[in-house]
């Protein structure tokens, strides 16, 4: 696949130079998760425009300024939550998207289309026993050279606010469904401070607030190129002690790995209230807590070099002070050869069932806890620590320990503990009855949770990077 350099990549031969477009671009972003609890979020649906103000603030985040009272929003505090992380609050990993070429566009047209946009199901916070993780906010960072002619537009819900050159130029403002919006360059280049030939900031927010839908598509010609590397945003100090970045477990931008297979739910087929359905029940569950149990037991035996996507990690996983240096960088990182996960299948006769709903009620805890440990170990995957690096193990290929720092002593190389995992307690069961209804809902959580299982097991396979462990918690003494 083409890189977009500027959007466009040399073709021709005897010295002859064409510019053909890339077949991609990609951009940049941060993903922050948020718990429904939180006020600004599951608010009655209302289209609002004017939340924020018509410039960026000084640290180029949007600036909550309503005229008025605003229907969807409960205020500057909470809003400025939104997009910046917030220990407690939030939870954030980064997230690059990649626009395609439109086959045929001239001047060439660039898009990224997802109607069911749920780029974190299963992580950081959770679904929080939903289908999808909703619930969430998106920064897309960018910039470009304005040549003239060019146009943006986005299509989507809830919330969009398109920044250009520091300025508003599309508001989408509140909890709604999906409305389009769209700007042309030519015609707000003189309120937006443009000039042809000039190169401007690109700024994207965007917010998921509301449970049912979430949609995300942009078409542009506009020629966007990231502002921070591919993979992973630099590190800035609202990360350093704040909230818990996780990364996807999905494939990672620019890794070098195995690919990560994408796992979407079966189709829900008819169910009935029969002995035969509970079987099946059981079946799921002990297959997804088999591949859980695997999952953690592998993460607690020690993470070693192999284990890791080019045997090796990214400036922003070692400890703050470490800086990355300019040293010998070692041999070319190879694919990852993980250890392989012991997924044990113990050969039980199945059990005897009572179609009753005491044996539903059974069913309904076991599916809960089983969802509650799911959720718990992919967040436990995408928040390492050098703890749960294996005893003396460094990461080769990387700046030695002279590297890093230009004549300062080295920090002291003390790492956090091993992430343990934490399971939260599964939510009150409620009323149960006996239907096919209540089986629905039960067999539903558990194919969720071996959903999750087989992601986590996917992304051990593949091998993992720096983006499953937290940014500064790999020491000094691990840099081989």
């Amino acid at each position: 696949m083409a890189t977009a350099v500027g959007g466009v990549v040399a073709a021709g031969a005897g010295g002859a130079t064409a510019q053909v477009p890339a077949t991609s671009i990609t951009l940049s972003g941060t993903i922050r998760d948020f718990n429904d609890t939180h006020p600004d979020f599951e608010r009655p649906e209302a289209t609002d425009k004017g939340i924020v103000g018509p410039s960026l603030g000084a640290d180029k985040k949007p600036v909550y300024a309503p005229a008025g009272t605003s229907a969807t929003t409960s205020g500057a505090t909470a809003f400025n939550q939104w997009y910046r992380n917030v220990n407690g609050v939030n939870r954030s990993s980064p997230l690059d998207l990649a626009a395609q070429l439109v086959p045929g566009s001239s001047p060439a047209k660039y898009r990224f289309e997802s109607p069911e946009f749920f780029p974190i199901d299963g992580q950081l916070f959770g679904n929080q026993d939903r289908p999808h993780n909703f619930h969430f906010t998106y920064e897309l960072n960018g910039r470009f050279t304005y040549t003239g002619g060019e146009v943006f537009e986005f299509r989507g819900d809830d919330d969009v606010w398109v920044f250009i050159n520091n300025r508003l130029a599309i508001d989408l403002g509140g909890i709604h469904p999906t409305q389009a919006a769209s700007v042309v360059l030519d015609d707000v280049a003189q309120s937006l401070g443009m000039q042809v030939g000039q190169t401007y900031d690109f700024d994207l927010f965007f917010a998921e607030r509301r449970t049912s839908q979430s949609s995300f598509q942009f078409d542009t010609t506009v020629t966007l190129v990231p502002t921070a590397p591919s993979g992973r945003p630099p590190l800035q100090s609202e990360d350093v002690g704040g909230s818990v970045p996780a990364a996807s477990l999905g494939q990672p931008a620019g890794a070098v790995c195995a690919p990560v297979p994408s796992r979407r739910s079966s189709k829900r087929g008819e169910i009935r209230l029969t002995k035969a359905a509970l079987v099946i029940q059981q079946r799921i569950d002990a297959a997804a807590l088999r591949r859980l149990n695997a999952a953690n037991a592998w993460i607690d035996s020690g993470i070693t070099p192999a284990d890791l996507c080019g045997n090796g990690t990214g400036a922003t996983a070692f400890q703050s002070g470490v800086a990355w240096g300019n040293g010998p960088a070692g041999a070319d990182a190879g694919p990852p050869s993980p250890r392989p996960l012991n997924v044990v299948k113990k050969k039980k006769p199945p059990a005897n069932f009572t179609l009753s709903l005491t044996q539903i009620a059974i069913n309904d805890r076991i599916s809960r806890a089983l969802l509650a440990r799911a959720n718990a170990t992919a967040a436990r995957l995408s928040a390492l620590t050098g703890g749960n690096l294996a005893a003396g193990v460094t990461i080769p290929g990387r700046p030695r320990q002279q590297d890093p720092v230009a004549g300062a002593a080295l920090p002291p190389s003390s790492e956090p503990s091993a992430t343990p995992l934490r399971i939260r307690p599964p939510a009150s069961a409620g009323k149960l009855t006996f239907s096919a209804a209540q089986l629905k809902k039960t067999q539903q959580r558990s194919q969720k949770a071996i959903v999750i299982a087989n992601r986590v097991n996917d992304r051990i396979g593949a091998g993992l990077t720096e983006q499953q462990f937290l940014p500064g918690s790999i020491g000094a003494a691990r840099i081989g």
